[in-house]
């Protein structure tokens, strides 16, 4: 893909950025940027050796609050919990689905009902999302420390002295 996109875009900088004018950028229509977002931690272990291979310009914008695994965002925090219920038998999956119901859940055992109602909330409802995790025993803080989902402050500076752009992701 980087080969693909080096061949036929100019791959923007952030210096390519700050130089041109700004009347100029959209007369460059085959002129992209690389983004990644979040911070995850593939961006230090999988795509950072293959964009120095390529010598591609990118942009990493993460997110301080998962840095070093401090916190899980909440739609991971949905995920662990998607994963619990699709394992449960159905006797212990009808006692979920009536503590779930509590927090407004349907009230069926139905894990992809559940599973619905566990994507349709956002990031104001994360309290609820923290209740079906303790309800469902979703271990968040053993999940940070094993797994590592994020990058951690040593690889976010690893990144800018390679010479990536580093940004916040708000």
């Amino acid at each position: 893909d980087l080969r693909y996109l080096k061949q036929h875009f100019v791959l923007l900088s952030e210096l390519d950025l700050r130089s041109a004018p700004t009347h100029e950028l959209p007369k460059c229509p085959k002129s992209i940027a690389v983004t990644f977002d979040d911070g995850f931690s593939e961006c230090a272990s999988i795509v950072r050796p293959i964009l120095l291979k390529h010598a591609v310009p990118c942009f990493f914008f993460v997110t301080t609050n998962f840095l070093d695994n401090k916190t899980l965002h909440y739609r991971g925090k949905v995920s662990l919990c998607i994963d619990v219920l699709t394992a449960l038998d159905d006797h212990r999956g009808k006692s979920i689905a009536r503590d779930l119901a509590e927090l407004g859940a349907p009230p069926d055992w139905n894990p992809a009902g559940l599973a619905h109602w566990l994507l349709s909330l956002g990031h104001t409802d994360e309290p609820r999302v923290d209740a079906a995790c303790s309800l469902l025993g979703v271990d968040v803080a053993s999940f940070l420390k094993t797994r590592r989902p994020y990058l951690t402050g040593a690889e976010v500076r690893r990144l800018a002295e390679d010479g990536f752009t580093v940004g916040a992701h708000s």
